[in-house]
């Protein structure tokens, strides 16, 4: 399956804005500064909470705010508007079919791409990069939980009670990062990748089922069917509940890893030498 989808509430991905922020914020320090950077595509921007920091770093730019989930786009509205009248421009579009008038400076995708499967990225990214300016950069995080409790105990929950979820897509990395110096190195004059481990320190009553819920788990539930899936679900909350007990204050520790990379296009090529700002 080359995509997983969903339906989102906002309101319940919001709960973790802080847990989700961090990562973005760690992404965009390793982005240009620059002050001539004028464009910049936020690709799957969900509720816009990075907008904001955009905003601060380059305060000239216009922002392109884009994603394929219309209530995502509505709470980013109701958000940014409030916060800058005049920025950014909302764009309602999946990965496949968008496209840029002109190009831009920065493409940002944060924990967005892992929708798709690598193979979809085998053709979506070269294309990303393609919508650049010289010199510009693609900056993208995902998720990369193939070996995390939190996301392989979704199959197993479903195997304990006797259902079979293997058409449902697991929302992660696919690959090593290997692969992708592979694909987007030949067209780029710099590539830096690397990939981070958060602890997020959890409050509540199954707080690692909230975290999942309101992003992976949904295309299980999906596949489980309404019938069965308060079942699935106490499964899975038992299941997480053992992976990740209660600290002896209450907390829920939950280990969390995720993968980035900053790719930068050439700028331009002087006696055989790629040259960027």
């Amino acid at each position: 399956m080359s995509r997983a989808s969903r339906s989102w509430s906002p309101l319940q991905y919001m709960a973790f804005k802080e847990e989700r922020l961090r990562p973005a914020l760690d992404l965009l320090r390793h982005v240009s500064s620059s002050s001539s950077i004028a464009n910049v595509v936020d690709l799957g921007c969900g509720t816009g909470s990075i907008v904001p920091f955009f905003k601060q770093k380059w305060p000239r730019a216009q922002i392109f705010c884009v994603d394929s989930s219309q209530e995502m786009l509505e709470t980013a509205k109701a958000t940014l508007q409030s916060f800058d009248r005049t920025s950014p421009f909302f764009i309602h579009s999946d990965f496949e079919s968008f496209t840029v008038q002109q190009k831009a400076d920065v493409i940002f995708s944060n924990a967005a791409l892992h929708w798709v499967s690598f193979e979809v990225h085998q053709s979506l990214l070269p294309r990303l990069l393609s919508f650049l300016k010289p010199g510009g950069q693609l900056a993208f995080q995902m998720p990369d939980t193939r070996l995390q409790p939190s996301h392989t105990l979704m199959v197993d929950a479903a195997t304990n009670i006797g259902l079979d979820v293997s058409a449902a897509r697991k929302v992660t990395t696919e690959v090593e990062p290997q692969a992708y110096y592979k694909l987007l190195s030949p067209s780029c004059a710099t590539f830096n990748s690397w990939s981070s481990e958060y602890v997020h320190v959890l409050d509540g009553n199954d707080p690692v089922f909230a975290f999942t819920s309101s992003t992976g788990l949904g295309p299980f539930v999906a596949a489980v069917g309404p019938d069965m899936e308060a079942k699935y679900i106490n499964e899975y909350k038992r299941l997480l509940r053992v992976a990740y007990p209660r600290q002896a204050d209450g907390k829920t520790l939950f280990p969390f890893r995720r993968f980035f990379t900053v790719a930068t296009v050439p700028v331009l090529t002087v006696q055989g030498r790629t040259e960027t700002e």
